[in-house]
Protein backbone atom coordinates (compact mmCIF):
# COMPACT_ATOMS: atom_id res chain seq x y z
CA UNK A 1 0.00 0.00 0.00
CA UNK A 2 2.75 2.25 1.07
CA UNK A 3 4.55 1.60 -2.27
CA UNK A 4 1.14 2.31 -4.28
CA UNK A 5 0.89 5.88 -2.01
CA UNK A 6 4.60 6.59 -3.45
CA UNK A 7 3.95 5.83 -6.70
CA UNK A 8 0.99 7.73 -7.17
CA UNK A 9 2.27 10.66 -5.63
CA UNK A 10 5.65 10.36 -7.98
CA UNK A 11 3.24 9.92 -10.91
CA UNK A 12 0.75 13.16 -9.74
CA UNK A 13 3.54 14.89 -9.61
CA UNK A 14 5.08 14.17 -12.86
CA UNK A 15 1.28 15.09 -14.25
CA UNK A 16 1.56 18.76 -12.84
CA UNK A 17 4.95 20.01 -14.39
CA UNK A 18 4.18 19.00 -17.51
CA UNK A 19 6.03 21.19 -20.47
CA UNK A 20 3.36 23.01 -22.41
CA UNK A 21 6.03 25.00 -24.94
CA UNK A 22 9.95 24.53 -25.94
CA UNK A 23 11.39 26.60 -22.86
CA UNK A 24 13.01 24.73 -20.03
CA UNK A 25 16.37 26.48 -20.21
CA UNK A 26 15.56 27.43 -16.14
CA UNK A 27 13.66 24.77 -13.34
CA UNK A 28 11.04 27.98 -13.47
CA UNK A 29 10.31 27.93 -16.68
CA UNK A 30 10.54 24.35 -17.30
CA UNK A 31 7.73 24.25 -14.13
CA UNK A 32 5.45 26.66 -15.42
CA UNK A 33 5.48 25.36 -18.72
CA UNK A 34 4.80 21.73 -17.46
CA UNK A 35 1.98 23.10 -15.25
CA UNK A 36 0.48 24.43 -18.88
CA UNK A 37 1.22 21.33 -20.48
CA UNK A 38 -0.57 19.28 -17.63
CA UNK A 39 -3.85 21.98 -17.69
CA UNK A 40 -4.33 20.93 -21.67
CA UNK A 41 -3.82 17.53 -20.98
CA UNK A 42 -0.93 16.83 -22.77
CA UNK A 43 0.45 13.45 -21.44
CA UNK A 44 3.02 12.58 -24.48
CA UNK A 45 4.54 15.87 -24.18
CA UNK A 46 4.67 15.44 -19.92
CA UNK A 47 6.51 12.22 -20.97
CA UNK A 48 8.80 13.04 -23.48
CA UNK A 49 10.04 15.46 -20.38
CA UNK A 50 11.06 12.97 -18.65
CA UNK A 51 14.92 12.53 -17.97
CA UNK A 52 15.58 8.25 -18.25
CA UNK A 53 18.67 7.24 -16.64
CA UNK A 54 21.61 7.03 -19.47
CA UNK A 55 22.24 2.87 -18.86
CA UNK A 56 18.69 2.40 -20.17
CA UNK A 57 18.60 1.02 -23.88
CA UNK A 58 16.49 3.04 -26.85
CA UNK A 59 13.81 -0.17 -26.54
CA UNK A 60 13.39 0.46 -22.69
CA UNK A 61 13.58 3.94 -22.78
CA UNK A 62 10.62 3.61 -25.39
CA UNK A 63 8.67 0.74 -23.21
CA UNK A 64 8.98 3.44 -19.52
CA UNK A 65 7.17 5.85 -22.15
CA UNK A 66 4.71 3.74 -22.85
CA UNK A 67 3.93 2.64 -19.34
CA UNK A 68 4.53 6.73 -18.11
CA UNK A 69 1.72 7.25 -21.15
CA UNK A 70 -0.83 4.55 -19.80
CA UNK A 71 -0.11 5.55 -15.97
CA UNK A 72 -1.15 9.61 -16.83
CA UNK A 73 -4.16 8.56 -18.95
CA UNK A 74 -5.95 6.56 -16.93
CA UNK A 75 -5.00 7.34 -13.37
CA UNK A 76 -3.81 10.87 -12.93
CA UNK A 77 -6.35 12.32 -15.63
CA UNK A 78 -8.81 10.94 -13.30
CA UNK A 79 -7.90 12.13 -10.01
CA UNK A 80 -7.28 16.03 -12.04
CA UNK A 81 -10.53 15.70 -13.65
CA UNK A 82 -12.43 14.66 -10.20
CA UNK A 83 -10.83 18.05 -8.66
CA UNK A 84 -12.48 19.52 -11.74
CA UNK A 85 -9.16 20.31 -13.51
CA UNK A 86 -6.02 22.28 -12.74
CA UNK A 87 -7.31 26.15 -13.17
CA UNK A 88 -3.68 27.82 -11.97
CA UNK A 89 -0.37 26.57 -11.30
CA UNK A 90 2.14 28.68 -9.77
CA UNK A 91 5.74 28.50 -8.93
CA UNK A 92 6.52 29.36 -5.10
CA UNK A 93 10.59 28.73 -5.52
CA UNK A 94 12.88 27.00 -7.05
CA UNK A 95 16.26 25.93 -5.96
CA UNK A 96 19.20 25.11 -7.85
CA UNK A 97 22.38 22.53 -6.30
CA UNK A 98 25.79 24.11 -6.37
CA UNK A 99 26.73 22.15 -9.31
CA UNK A 100 24.17 23.23 -11.70
CA UNK A 101 22.65 19.41 -12.16
CA UNK A 102 20.29 19.21 -9.87
CA UNK A 103 16.94 21.71 -8.56
CA UNK A 104 13.77 21.15 -6.65
CA UNK A 105 10.90 23.63 -7.40
CA UNK A 106 7.81 24.02 -5.23
CA UNK A 107 4.43 24.52 -7.10
CA UNK A 108 1.26 25.51 -5.72
CA UNK A 109 -1.89 23.92 -7.81
CA UNK A 110 -5.25 25.27 -7.94
CA UNK A 111 -7.94 22.98 -8.89
CA UNK A 112 -11.56 23.65 -10.42
CA UNK A 113 -13.24 22.75 -7.10
CA UNK A 114 -10.92 25.20 -5.00
CA UNK A 115 -8.69 22.52 -3.08
CA UNK A 116 -4.90 23.30 -3.60
CA UNK A 117 -2.10 20.95 -3.22
CA UNK A 118 1.93 22.55 -2.51
CA UNK A 119 4.03 20.18 -4.86
CA UNK A 120 7.81 19.55 -4.75
CA UNK A 121 9.34 18.16 -7.70
CA UNK A 122 12.81 17.05 -8.43
CA UNK A 123 14.46 18.07 -11.81
CA UNK A 124 17.58 17.68 -13.73
CA UNK A 125 20.10 19.32 -16.14
CA UNK A 126 20.00 17.47 -19.47
CA UNK A 127 22.37 18.67 -22.17
CA UNK A 128 21.10 22.47 -20.70
CA UNK A 129 17.38 21.32 -20.44
CA UNK A 130 15.65 20.78 -17.22
CA UNK A 131 13.84 17.61 -16.83
CA UNK A 132 11.86 15.70 -14.74
CA UNK A 133 14.44 13.42 -12.38
CA UNK A 134 13.08 9.53 -12.08
CA UNK A 135 17.14 8.30 -11.26
CA UNK A 136 16.07 7.45 -7.71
Amino acid sequence: MRKSIYFLTFVFSVLLFAACGSDTSTPKAAAENWGNMMKAGDYKGIVDQIAFPDEMSAEEKEQSKQMFLSLFEEKAKAQVEKKGGITSTEVVSETVAEDGKTAKVEMKITYGDGSVDDETVDLVNVDGEWKLSIDK
